[in-house]
């Protein structure tokens, strides 16, 4: 199992006690997902090369009520026992919200990644040639698909439409039924490709299950190459 260390453990009440620390971190990387670690202290130390010594002092402080804890549960305990009559196996007090917080993270981490590749994108530098060159349907990289129209309003974007599946598994949304997901497309459908992509990447940043097209900003008319082109022509004037 896996578990993620914050840097507090360092910081709080058990600061001096660094065999409740080491002891602390053995537990909290073995748990399962609900914080619970049913093994001995001799079990303990043969997994973790900790001698028995410092797992049993360490198991002591933990055990303990600490009035200076951040959390008032359990008087402040960091482990508690599962079984009170026996002397091994315990529930790490806080490990569900440390959990949630270290899942909020990584969510606003990926969130974060997908706006720098974004960006990486849009500062490509397209050659001269190229943006004046009249856009055809062979030449475009995004997908065709339900629709048979040559302009851009009726395309999907599929590279955008991966990312927001993508993006609702994420969020453990329930999979979308066919109707649903006409209907999502559908609200794609009605922008330009980048348009799409920038609306996915909104409800990414946000958490939203569901696409909001309404929300993107109302100055945003053109398109990323049709911009450029209004550019290139502003500056030859």
């Amino acid at each position: 199992m896996y578990g993620k260390i914050f840097e507090s453990i360092y910081e709080g009440s058990l600061y001096g006690h660094y065999e409740a620390i080491v002891t602390f971190q053995a537990l909290i990387v073995l748990a399962d997902e609900d914080g619970l670690i049913d093994i001995s202290p001799q079990a303990l130390s043969g997994k973790t090369s900790i001698p028995l010594e410092i797992i049993r002092k360490g198991l002591k402080v933990l055990q303990q009520s600490d009035p200076h804890s951040r959390s008032p549960d359990e008087d402040g305990k960091r482990i508690v026992l599962l079984n009170e009559s026996r002397e091994f196996g315990w529930r790490i007090v806080n490990y569900e919200y440390y959990r949630n917080v270290a899942r909020r993270a990584d969510k606003r981490e990926k969130a974060a990644e997908r706006q720098r590749k974004k960006r990486k994108r849009d500062s490509q530098v397209i050659d001269f040639k190229e943006c004046h060159a009249p856009v055809t349907r062979s030449s475009r990289q995004f997908a065709h698909t339900d629709t048979d129209t040559d302009t851009d309003i009726n395309i999907i974007n599929e590279q955008a439409w991966q990312e927001y599946e993508q993006h609702r598994k994420e969020l453990r949304a329930p999979k979308l039924t066919e109707r649903g997901r006409k209907m999502a497309r559908n609200k794609l459908r009605h922008l330009s490709p980048e348009d799409q992509l920038a609306c996915v990447e909104r409800s990414i940043s946000n958490g939203w299950r569901g696409l909001f097209p309404e929300k993107l900003s109302p100055k945003k008319k053109l398109s990323y190459a049709e911009q450029l082109a209004e550019d290139i022509r502003a500056s030859d004037q």
